[in-house]
């Protein structure tokens, strides 16, 4: 398995898949353990309209 050193040992695929995915909401930031980064990805979205 190949670990990324930006991600605390998290798997990079999984991070990848989420951030394509659901990005917009944060939950590529949340699965990395970024929450506040996360909180405001999910803010930031639902303010554009997006997180209807």
């Amino acid at each position: 398995m190949l670990y990324c050193n930006w991600t605390s040992g998290y798997k990079w695929s999984t991070a990848l898949a989420l951030s394509i995915t659901l990005g917009g909401f944060g939950a590529d930031r949340f699965y990395l353990g970024q929450w506040r980064e996360g909180l405001g990805k999910l803010f930031t979205s639902a303010a554009w309209g997006y997180g209807r």
